[in-house]
């Protein structure tokens, strides 16, 4: 797998994160890039019901294609948040890459893992997309081709 993954690990080898840990993997390497320790016990007590989690990405804003990643984990009934982020992450690696012709991103895949309490990562994979919002030029050019596509559709109907 190219780009970066997420991961909540709920299982620690030696010399890995103590678990319950949330993670950016990298390059498909096992190993995280960057961790935060949440030093709960256990990620699923009954009472914590359904976790949030949320990935977000920040550019540099020097035009390079880096930023801060986040990947973020929330419990709304403890409104416990955990949160770890990677400076410098170079966007075109963020998952899995989408192009037009144009060369620009029409979505990226977004892996987040949950371990099990075996070590083995296979009791729990979520895979989502990032879309980038359109612009207001894009959106006036879509309501445009709409308008046309009417016109189109009701001069064919009136013959």
């Amino acid at each position: 797998m190219n780009g970066y993954a997420f991961a909540v690990d709920t299982f620690n080898f030696d010399d890995e994160p103590e678990a319950v840990s949330v993670q950016i993997l990298g390059e498909g390497d096992a190993s995280p890039i960057v961790y935060t320790e949440t030093e709960l016990d256990d990620i699923q007590p009954p009472e914590y019901f359904q976790w949030q989690a949320q990935v977000n990405y920040t550019p540099s804003g020097l035009d390079d294609e880096t930023g801060d990643l986040t990947f973020a984990i929330h419990q709304p009934y403890t409104d416990d948040t955990f949160t770890v982020t990677l400076t410098g992450a170079d966007w075109s690696q963020v998952a899995n890459d989408v192009y037009d012709e144009q060369d620009n991103f029409l979505g990226r895949g977004v892996r987040i893992g949950f371990t099990a309490a075996n070590g083995l990562a296979d009791d729990g994979h979520f895979i989502g997309s990032l879309a980038p919002i359109p612009e207001p030029a894009s959106w006036a050019l879509l309501l445009a081709g709409l308008g046309v596509v009417g016109h189109l559709a009701r001069r064919r109907h009136a013959r």
